[in-house]
């Protein structure tokens, strides 16, 4: 079996943040404020800083409301964080492939290759701010780049019985920056000596991917899975966050002295391996009324280690962070410090229980997260009662309990039930450690809704 595919993706890009100044004497004592039960947002060596109380957020909206006359955008900061999130970006892929697969008896292989080519235009913008803090306008930028990619795929399957079968597969992906990260936006900031860019450059991410996978099916609806998997990368994407001393050397910009520069760029090799349990079954099995529940259980471990360029000179002591040597990498010295790929969680948990009867179906489901490094900080920092380390961000571990009814009342009336984030969850963002440096800390509030569907 062979063909052809394009696709062809044009995307725009725009993004506001309005920063508005209240132009009178605000009162805050004459809001109403709410209990909070002593929230802590901060714990070091027993030490513990709480939010006893929080301002109605409802009351906070209906002033914002009917005072918005009263309220002043400041242009300068609507330029900063508007200009760099405008882009138009043109995205096309066409792809040839060949795919062939044969059987004997209880053995089955699949065989493919796929050639692509990327063809890409990237338009965005190019602003300044003056060292006062003024937006000094701004004007259109583009860059264009592509490239071909070859991907082998493979796969083998072993037929046990009937219900079981022991998978074997190798495959080549492709994991391509997002319009943000490609965007080819400038911005220079002479008033905090800070570039923030995009890099329309950027290479797309390759895995060479290993699984294995065994399944087997129940005779009722469900199966049972368990899997391990190995992903060799390289060229992934993370945010790059560097002090660089502007010299004759490297002064294309016009710029001297230290600059803060935010951008993203490739690594040179990331690992990611680990293992995957699945069971999903309806429990027909059970006696009685037990025998309408079905139930949902995964369970994801990875570990991954990344190359960002950090050196044996350079500390990183975090508990998540591995000393790997690269074979054959001519490292000097011998070693660097590798850490966790960006964005990815070690621990990772889904489960839910459903009830079937009738026109009646009901279902909680529980999910939850660990915690992954966001950004990477730029350079080791000396951080107090801890030592010199990276100030690396992290997003904090998530959980989420949610439940979900639904019941017809006749053929064209549904009724319906929903509840999300019923443990009302703290999504907490730090650096190095939670309990240390956090940054953000969120309750979003439990969401309940009720309605009425109807069906031609």
């Amino acid at each position: 079996k062979t063909g052809l595919n394009a696709s062809l993706t044009y995307k725009r890009g725009i993004g506001e943040r309005l920063l508005r100044n209240y132009s009178s004497n605000l009162d805050i004592s004459k809001f109403q404020q709410i209990e909070n039960a002593n929230w802590s947002i901060f714990n070091r060596s027993g030490r513990t800083y709480e939010i006893p109380w929080l301002i109605d957020l409802d009351q906070a909206k209906e002033f914002y409301i009917t005072q918005t006359p009263r309220f002043q955008t400041d242009l300068d900061e609507w330029a900063l964080s508007t200009e760099t999130s405008k882009y138009n970006a043109n995205e096309n892929t066409y792809a040839t492939y060949l795919m062939a697969d044969f059987q004997i008896d209880w053995f089955t292989v699949l065989g493919g290759l796929r050639l692509e080519y990327t063809d890409n235009s990237y338009t965005g913008r190019e602003s300044e701010i003056s060292s006062s803090g003024v937006f000094q306008g701004a004007t259109d930028i583009t860059e264009t780049n592509s490239y071909f990619n070859l991907f082998p795929n493979l796969q083998t399957v072993f037929s046990i019985n009937n219900f079981t079968n022991l998978r074997f597969a190798y495959s080549r992906s492709i994991g391509r920056p997002n319009f943000g990260q490609l965007n080819p936006y400038v911005q220079r900031n002479f008033a905090t000596r800070t570039i923030q860019r995009g890099n329309p450059d950027l290479s797309p991410m390759l895995s060479n991917n290993f699984d294995v996978l065994f399944e087997h099916y129940f005779l009722n609806v469900g199966q049972f899975t368990v899997g391990l998997f190995y992903k060799d990368m390289k060229d992934f994407v993370f945010s790059s966050n560097q002090v660089v001393d502007y010299s004759a050397d490297n002064n294309d910009e016009g710029l001297t002295g230290r600059w803060n520069v935010n951008s993203f760029q490739n690594g040179e090799q990331a690992t990611v391996y680990g293992a995957e349990f699945t069971w999903q079954q309806n429990l027909e099995f059970l006696p009685g009324i037990l025998g309408n529940l079905g139930t949902y259980v995964n369970y994801s471990y990875s570990q991954s280690i990344a190359d960002v360029g950090r050196t044996v000179n350079e500390r990183y002591t975090h508990g998540l962070a591995e000393l790997f040597e690269f074979v054959g990498g001519n490292v000097d010295p011998d070693y660097k410090y590798i850490t966790p790929l960006e964005g990815q969680r070690p621990h990772i948990v889904n489960a839910g229980l459903d009830f079937t009867k009738g026109d009646f179906f009901t279902q909680i489901t529980y999910q939850w997260s660990a915690a992954a490094i966001s950004s990477y900080g730029s350079n080791d920092q000396t951080l107090v009662s801890v030592g010199n380390v990276y100030y690396d961000q992290f997003n904090g571990a998530t959980k989420d309990l949610s439940f979900t009814a639904r019941y017809w009342l006749s053929e064209n009336f549904q009724v319906w039930f929903d509840a999300s984030n019923i443990l009302n969850n703290l999504e907490r963002d730090y650096y190095y450690e939670p309990d240390l440096y956090p940054y953000t800390s969120e309750l979003n509030g439990r969401e309940i809704t009720l309605g009425l569907r109807y069906r031609l």
